[in-house]
């Protein structure tokens, strides 16, 4: 609350969080990955992490990738091969629809620039979808560790180097 001078506990967890990504300065989500299976969840807060709640995460799932459009719309990746894959909820986290599997080689990175065209990639290859993650197709540029674009054709993503994209990643 004072551009980062100090610090204090909003959450505090023996597993330990791995994602962050708020919405506006009271709503956000963090996910946490351990071990058993029930450690591995998202949550949420909405005054601005004084109180959170944990969502109906799916069960067995590692979110390892997360991308927060809304208070309601979240893309998670996991890139365990059986249950892994890409899940969207749409109902701020009640339910969760399984968008993508590919049985082996799952997504462990997600990026919606807005609720129609996102990306997302294994360790080696990067996927586009422009109809909100029903479909993925294969681009070219392998993968990312990160990545943002401030339009639809404009953006960047690290993987080591940076790359540019002025075509929407084609």
């Amino acid at each position: 609350t004072n551009s980062g001078n100090n610090w204090f506990n909003s959450l505090t967890d023996n597993v330990g969080f791995t994602l962050v990504q708020f919405v506006n300065s009271n709503t956000g989500f963090v996910g946490r990955l351990g071990d058993p299976p029930n450690y591995n969840r998202i949550f949420k807060t909405t005054n601005a992490g004084i109180n959170w709640l944990p969502l109906n995460t799916p069960v067995d799932i590692k979110p390892i990738g997360m991308h927060v459009l809304n208070k309601d719309t979240i893309w998670i990746a996991d890139d365990i091969t059986s249950v892994g894959g890409i899940y969207r909820t749409t109902n701020g986290g009640s339910s969760w629809q399984h968008q993508y599997n590919s049985g082996g080689g799952n997504p462990s990175r997600i990026y919606m620039y807005n609720g129609r065209i996102g990306f997302m990639c294994n360790s080696s290859s990067l996927y586009r979808t422009t109809n909100s993650g029903v479909n993925w197709s294969p681009m070219p540029g392998g993968a990312f560790s990160d990545i943002c674009f401030i339009d639809s054709l404009t953006g960047w993503k690290a993987n080591g180097d940076m790359k540019k994209t002025t075509d929407g990643g084609l």
